[in-house]
């Protein structure tokens, strides 16, 4: 990892005039229901970026859920700093409208699976809808052509991905068109995709999103479905966001999918309360809680998280 490390910074100064640009973000998680209770340091990155006039290099490695202590239902405790590759992309402007990017970089599909950190998203918990229904991360090309109310692009990998095992799934073909179409503050999202894991399991899958922004309030709404073989699995879900107040905002998520975890088919409803609290627009203080009808299990979860 230190060797791949050594070799982005190199390769970000051949690109940029000046020394490339060190960055990061830290999440931590309290979480308490009725049948675990538990703190985690769930997020630790390291970024490396150059912006030039006509590259940018981007490069991200991650520490995913580095230390944690349990005390429900068993006591437990433990700390692994292990860092991966998040992304790691080059992307070069073509000209004003159009972009080529090469690398692993998150897959474009909708809203939330291109701003998933916790630092920049509303909520303390995640949507099933980027764990359980495609690749959320993309090794390949991506050419993407934009213009003023609307955007176009295609993302093809036909090789294994960087850091394969660090991925939901681990895939050596993923093919992905989505066209984007906005009018004033509103925006639609419409994909499709394909992939084959690496046990040779074909999937299909189609995504529509839609968010309306306005001074105070946001609504979005996204929806996945995904074909494999004879299957089909879906999840849509319904959020807002209200900031009342500066620097204070309150959102609601309803959710229901239908998904398969460790090989066990589970299809449930979930809302989601949360307050956020940003004291500055690079950290987030949220309290959030959850409601999952087909457990009737309530889950209460605190964070604090930033960007550097």
């Amino acid at each position: 990892m230190r060797y791949l490390f050594l070799f982005a910074l190199f390769l970000t100064s051949l690109l940029a005039q000046d020394l490339p640009t060190l960055g990061g973000y830290f999440s931590s998680v309290y979480e308490k229901s009725k049948t675990r209770e538990r703190f985690t340091i769930d997020d630790f990155a390291l970024l490396l970026y150059t912006q030039h006039t006509t590259t940018d290099f981007l490069a991200e490695f991650e520490a995913k859920d580095l230390y944690f202590k349990q005390q429900e239902p068993a006591t437990m405790e433990r700390c692994d700093i292990q860092f991966n590759i998040e992304r790691l992309f080059i992307r070069h402007y073509l000209d004003a409208s159009q972009t080529l990017q090469i690398g692993k970089f998150n897959t474009p599909v909708g809203f939330w699976n291109i701003i998933p950190i916790n630092p920049l998203r509303d909520t303390i918990s995640v949507v099933n809808l980027s764990l359980a229904y495609f690749p959320k991360l993309l090794t390949g090309i991506m050419y993407k052509k934009e213009q003023s109310d609307s955007s176009f692009l295609i993302a093809l990998q036909e090789n294994p991905g960087i850091d394969d095992g660090y991925n939901n799934f681990k895939v050596d073909r993923h093919y992905l068109v989505s066209l984007t179409l906005s009018n004033s503050n509103i925006t639609h999202k419409y994909s499709l995709g394909y992939y084959e894991t690496k046990d040779d399991t074909a999937s299909w899958y189609g995504a529509y999103a839609f968010q309306m922004e306005q001074a105070k309030t946001r609504i979005t709404f996204e929806s996945v479905i995904r074909r494999e073989k004879t299957e089909t699995t879906y999840d849509l879900y319904l959020s807002s966001l209200y900031r009342f107040y500066p620097k204070w905002a309150a959102a609601f998520r309803i959710e229901n999918f239908r998904a398969h975890y460790n090989r066990l088919l589970y299809n449930d409803t979930t809302t989601t309360t949360t307050l956020i609290h940003r004291p500055h627009p690079n950290v987030a203080l949220k309290a959030e809680f959850n409601y999952f009808f087909q457990t009737r299990n309530p889950q209460w979860l605190l964070s604090i998280s930033f960007m550097f």
